[in-house]
């Protein structure tokens, strides 16, 4: 129990949160929820534009580099002969909850198609000058997260939201000493900095908090804003962040 007695703030969606939540729990930490995005699906007409260039296109390979994206891809395209054709394409994955709700969903996997995060296969993949690479993602991604001599096309089929269900951070700070805030990608970072600010949050109050940040455009954004209170979490999957926050707390 060597989290015993820490409060710790997770950010996640409210959907993503149990995951983390036991995790920390099962090392006698105190999770706090704190959502501060939600997600929602892009317009019909948006899906149905998608599955059409989608069946149109001679796509090689598809990238998927959240599970939420597969889950919406799944409801954009996963309909008759569209479902044979989407589980037959390659796959590249970004990170294992990508690889495992891809695999639940029908995709064959080879393992060297699983990065665990998105430096890693930029800097070891290398696609051929024929590749076409189709990326369904969120509004939050950015396409120059890629080498721009890629092709690859981005298609938003996902909105990431704000969210401020629940109890405020200046509350759960008067009630608990708040041991650290975990942010789990740059979109978190920057929704909970308008959540806290909405809520009467302050500069001081948010350079004067701890973070644990996954992946590095949640370190960046961190950065970005001031925060340096950082703690160093090595690799990319949930294991990683709940290790680092056993270490470090």
């Amino acid at each position: 129990m060597s989290l015993a007695g820490k409060h710790i703030v997770m950010t996640r969606a409210s959907e993503d949160i149990p995951t983390l939540a036991a995790a920390i729990s099962a090392r006698g930490g105190i999770p706090l929820e704190y959502p501060c995005i939600a997600y929602q699906r892009a317009s019909d007409a948006a899906c149905a534009a998608f599955s059409e260039a989608f069946q149109s296109t001679p796509y090689t390979a598809l990238l998927l580099t959240s599970h939420h994206a597969v889950a919406f891809l799944g409801q954009c395209l996963f309909a008759g002969k569209t479902a044979a054709l989407v589980t037959s394409i390659r796959c590249l994955c970004i990170g294992q909850r990508s690889a495992s709700a891809a695999r639940e969903r029908g995709f064959s996997l080879m393992p060297a198609d699983v990065w665990p995060d998105s430096g890693t296969f930029v800097r070891c993949y290398d696609p051929n000058t024929t590749e076409r690479i189709c990326w369904p993602t969120s509004d939050a991604s950015r396409r120059a997260d890629f080498p721009l001599d890629w092709h690859i096309e981005r298609h938003v089929l996902y909105r990431t939201l704000p969210c401020a269900t629940g109890e405020s951070l200046t509350s759960m700070l008067q009630r608990y000493p708040i041991d650290a805030i975990t942010v789990l990608s740059g979109s978190a970072v920057r929704a909970f900095d308008a959540r806290v600010r909405a809520e009467g949050g302050t500069s001081v109050l948010l350079a004067g908090l701890r973070y644990a940040p996954l992946g590095a455009h949640a370190r960046a954004m961190l950065a970005a804003y001031g925060w340096e209170k950082q703690i160093p979490v090595s690799g990319s999957s949930m294991i990683d962040l709940v290790s680092a926050l056993d270490v470090f707390l």
